[in-house]
């Protein structure tokens, strides 16, 4: 028997939001596909978010929800990866995921999306299997591998 995870959904760039299965292989299939069709016209992020106990996707306001999320922004071959969470303070911050490296200077690495661009560092760029791998982690723990960095995320390297 398959093991079950709890109730997700995803956002697309185009603004459609669908659930995943419960199945963890299931949802694993779709969510890694999904980075692999990043960069498309109509699909340039994607976002995962667990949907809140006791509702289900359409009970859901899209204003007020989802607050925490992992999400990737780009193409397959080059991307971001941004956590929203509640920290331990009760703020909710956004971070980019990166391998460590250097965090200080020029944001090197410009990633298009629609609606902008951010820049990033080089080691904050992410593969469509190496960004399948991170969200399929989230989907099993709702957190990120430690072995990745986080950078508190600065509106000032994002473009409309």
């Amino acid at each position: 028997m398959s093991e079950r995870i709890l109730p997700f959904a995803y956002t697309l760039s185009s603004g459609s939001r669908t659930t995943l299965d419960r199945d963890l292989a299931g949802a694993s299939f779709v969510a890694r596909r999904l980075v692999q069709l990043l960069g498309r016209p109509d699909r340039s992020t994607v976002s995962l978010w667990r949907i809140p106990e006791g509702l289900v996707l359409f009970d859901i306001d899209r204003n007020a929800w989802p607050n925490v999320f992992l999400q990737a922004a780009g193409t397959s071959e080059a991307m971001t990866i941004e956590w929203r969470r509640l920290d331990d303070d009760g703020v909710l911050r956004i971070y980019t995921l990166g391998r460590g490296g250097p965090q200080s200077g020029q944001l090197e690495v410009t990633v298009a999306f629609a609606g902008g661009s951010t820049d990033i560092y080089p080691a904050e760029v992410f593969t469509a299997d190496e960004a399948g791998d991170i969200l399929v982690h989230y989907l099993q723990t709702e957190s990120v591998p430690e072995m990745y960095t986080l950078r508190e995320f600065d509106l000032k390297g994002r473009r409309a």
